[in-house]
């Protein structure tokens, strides 16, 4: 799915399982689970990985961003213990910096945690700032409970608005800062609460991921997965072990299939946008980013969407330049809606 490289040996940014005992837990736990099917992809090596193919695009597709100056240094953020929200039967980790409105909310992606390098820098931008700024994993992901592979995608919208209701409530301006699923998600809560999301930041989006990578599958690979309930897709990124990705997931996804693959249907986002893509992505095409720039303009979804293409940039984006670009967007937004009085 999202292969992104980690941003530290133990900590993830991207389609990969915290090293060590945690790992191997999860790999008992899906052996027990799905048995024959998983130790067949394991041992006989059945995987499957759809390759990613870089198009060219036209010239008019790739909308510059402004000249941004570029901060001179980012401080290493310093990490700090996570507070827990408790859910009926689980608990969302999360870390919350009071401060001034628009408040701003980091939307991970896909087997991401709240303590990559994207998060912590962003934190700590806001934090100089005196802006209120949130970050959390999801269930199933850091120090969240949960297994990923018994959730879905609606089970981390569900977990993204509780937390906006429930730790950033006490703001009535909120803004998105989204990473690749994080995107995905963020769209749907900007949609759904138009009156306080009043800006998004969109980092290498991946809207619609699952069905993107269903689709580049063979007929044969998706039947198997239907079938068996589950198919491993290999990743360089974590010692080679396979991550396991249930057809659960994908079941649920295509409720929320409509942010790419309906060009009539309305999204129904209504504050600026700023999306970053980098064409060294070999993750999720840079073009998802030039599609998604299109229905929110060709819906008259939000009236400034600016799409910023950099030549070199990888899924991540957490070079420093990137970084900096981020939160330069970030207070673009701010300087948008204003900077308002200290929420809690």
């Amino acid at each position: 799915m999202l292969f992104q490289q980690s941003d530290s040996p133990e900590k993830s940014d991207g389609f990969t399982h915290p090293k060590g005992s945690h790992t191997h837990h999860h790999l008992y736990t899906m052996t027990v689970k799905y048995g024959i099917p998983f130790l067949r992809f394991c041992i006989l090596g059945s995987f499957c990985i759809p390759k990613t193919l870089l198009q060219l695009v036209t010239a008019a597709e790739d909308v510059p961003f402004q000249s941004i100056p570029m901060y001179t240094t980012i401080d290493d953020p310093m990490e700090e213990e996570a507070s827990f929200l408790n859910l009926s039967s689980e608990r969302l980790a999360y870390h919350w910096i009071p401060g001034k409105c628009p408040a701003v909310l980091f939307l991970p992606g896909f087997q991401s945690s709240m303590d990559g390098k994207k998060t912590l820098s962003l934190e700590e931008h806001c934090r100089k700032r005196g802006i209120a700024m949130c970050r959390f994993d999801y269930r199933g992901h850091g120090l969240s409970s949960g297994f990923t592979q018994e959730l879905t995608l609606s089970s981390w919208i569900e977990d993204a608005t509780t937390i906006l209701n429930d730790i950033v409530g006490n703001h009535r301006q909120v803004i998105l800062v989204g990473s690749s699923m994080g995107v995905w998600i963020a769209c749907h809560l900007a949609a759904r609460y138009p009156e306080r999301i009043v800006g998004l930041v969109g980092l290498a989006a991946a809207p619609d991921c699952f069905e993107y990578f269903y689709q580049k599958l063979s007929r044969t690979k998706q039947r198997r997965w239907e079938d068996e309930g589950v198919l491993a897709f290999p990743t360089i990124y974590n010692d080679g072990t396979p991550y396991l990705l249930s057809w659960k997931l994908v079941e649920d996804a295509r409720k929320y299939w409509n942010v790419l693959q309906s060009d009539e249907q309305e999204i129904g986002i209504r504050c600026p946008v700023r999306l970053f893509h980098g064409k060294c992505d070999v993750d999720i095409d840079w073009e998802q980013s030039v599609r998604l720039r299109k229905r929110l303009v060709g819906t008259g979804a939000s009236d400034v969407v600016t799409l910023f293409l950099t030549e070199d940039g990888d899924h991540r984006l957490s070079r420093p330049e990137d970084l900096s670009r981020m939160c330069v967007a970030v207070d673009q937004l701010i300087g948008i809606c204003g900077v308002e009085h200290e929420c809690g």
